[in-house]
């Protein structure tokens, strides 16, 4: 027997179980010809039992991201070559009609990455990971002791010499390297699983200062955990602290994505063939979710992340909440602080009724947004981005008007000038008419008429991709699952902290 073989048949039935069938299968869609890329089956990580500390250094953030800052490769027209699908009996991967790239996103991509990155660790497209399942090396490692580090990190201010520490309770087996993201109430670090020598994302939250990062943070653990889906960001593990009285910080374990959507975006051009497949693995994710009655809510560039494969994974869901819940809506808002441009607009009008096809709106706008490469929306307030919403699609008919059920918002709508539609074919000129159809399709002022996620798979711009096989839906989330969301408002920090341990023990 195998060394490989002998740590499966070690590995516990609880975590055998969560292995994903079929083993290191990865889609290829964007490599030069030679290279290859192999992706492994994370699974549970060690449990924290002992500290030590060590300092490694962050690169800073580059001073700006606008595409004349950054001196593209030169770049071949992409040689496409339709292949028939492929199914594999073992696994339900998505299969790529895409069958070669000259280079084309996949170099564009490394030359960015490559400024994030030290010459030591950037990424080649002819690495591979270790044949060894993670499962099986982490179930032998199971009880290891964990370490504290710290990451030096670039500061805001004028200084470029100025950094921070940020220090990472986590286990022993994960050298912390680079950080790779930074938010209101966490931060995200690559770390480097040292036994498997595979990059992992660590993403540390402190949440404990308001009741709503606990609540966030409470929504997303709960909801990756529950969703097991190929465009959905996984969590591979959460790390357990000592102790409830010493418990202040929450360490999410990763997949590690290279780079997301709004950085591609802003650095280079994507072609017809890229915006397909970027919006079909966005919307074959939706559509687990969807069919699981959750709506994510914060579905934009910088929430969609990449990898130099093509690769997709939505991410961020902090702000999901359940579409089936009966409770009133008037609460729905009190947290979006998302950012406005990919909001539907039922939402700045306060629609009754918040649907799936908020989700479907956002998506809409991500697609106008890879084709121009600019947001189509930017509005700078909630009047403005109205007026550029209206604007484009003009003074709503008498029946999508008399659909807005709130007064003062319809006087608003009346008190505007009439405004013709403008088409998408006069903003769009170089974009093929069946995206652009789409993009019509998404983009409908009435969420009622606007497409769903099932009917905008199927439609014909994304043909090449569609496979009602392999589109997976996800069971319903049972109702009582957001039972924190429908008391947050009586739910004191402490108590939200208690609920955040127990989710993370159990």
């Amino acid at each position: 027997m195998t060394e490989t073989a002998q740590r499966l048949a070690e590995t516990p039935a609880w975590l055998a179980a969560r292995t994903p069938v079929g083993g290191p299968h990865r889609l290829a869609l964007c490599q030069p010809r030679g290279s290859s890329t192999v992706k492994g089956a994370g699974d549970q990580y060690p449990v924290a039992s002992s500290t030590t500390t060590s300092t490694v250094n962050a690169l800073p953030a580059p001073a700006s991201t606008a595409k004349n800052h950054i001196q593209p490769l030169p770049l071949r027209t992409p040689q496409l070559r339709l292949q028939h699908k492929v199914r594999s009996q073992k696994s339900s991967r998505i299969t790529s009609k895409l069958c070669y790239y000259s280079y084309g996103l996949n170099l564009k991509l490394l030359l960015y990455l490559s400024q994030l990155w030290p010459a030591r660790q950037r990424w080649r497209p002819t690495d591979e990971l270790p044949a060894k399942p993670f499962c099986a090396i982490f179930a032998a490692e199971a009880g290891t002791p964990s370490v504290l580090q710290s990451v030096k990190m670039a500061t805001r201010a004028p200084n470029p010499t100025g950094s921070r520490k940020i220090s990472f309770n986590v286990s022993e087996q994960y050298d912390i390297q680079d950080v790779v993201g930074e938010g209101a109430y966490g931060v995200v670090c690559s770390a480097l699983h040292k036994p498997s020598g595979q990059k992992v994302a660590i993403k540390k939250i402190t949440p404990f200062d308001h009741s709503m990062f606990c609540l966030r943070t409470l929504r997303e653990m709960k909801l990756l955990r529950y969703f097991n889906h190929e465009n959905i960001i996984s969590i591979l593990d959460i790390q357990k602290p000592r102790s409830y009285e010493t418990f202040t910080e929450v360490y999410l374990i990763q997949e590690l994505m290279e780079t997301d959507m709004h950085r591609v975006i802003r650095t280079q051009d994507l072609s017809d063939d890229h915006c397909q497949y970027f919006i079909y693995q966005t919307l074959r994710a939706l559509k687990a979710m969807h069919s699981a009655n959750v709506l994510h809510r914060d579905l934009k560039p910088s929430n969609l992340l990449l990898n130099a494969n093509c690769d997709l994974k939505v991410c961020d869901f902090g702000l999901a909440r359940s579409a089936a819940s009966q409770e009133d809506n008037s609460g729905f808002m009190t947290e979006y602080v998302a950012t406005r441009w990919y909001r539907a607009p039922e939402i700045m009008l306060t629609f009754k009724e918040y649907t799936k096809a908020i989700d479907v709106w956002s998506v809409g706008c991500i697609l106008a947004e890879m084709l121009s490469g600019k947001p189509l929306f930017p509005g700078k307030d909630y009047h403005h981005q109205l007026t550029l919403i209206l604007d484009v699609l003009g003074t709503p008919t008498m029946e999508d008007y008399y659909g807005i059920k709130s007064r003062r918002a319809r006087e608003y709508i009346r008190s505007l000038p009439f405004k013709k539609k403008v088409t998408f074919k006069s903003m769009f000129p170089k974009t093929s008419d069946l995206a652009l159809d789409l993009l019509e399709k998404l983009l409908a002022f009435n969420p009622v008429k606007r497409i769903t996620v099932e009917e905008a798979l199927k439609h014909p711009y994304l043909e090449p991709y569609h496979d009602p096989e392999d589109e997976p839906t996800a069971a319903p989330i049972p109702e009582e699952f957001f039972d924190f969301d429908k008391n947050k408002d009586n739910l004191s920090k402490e108590q939200l902290k208690e609920l955040i341990f127990n989710e993370i023990m159990r």
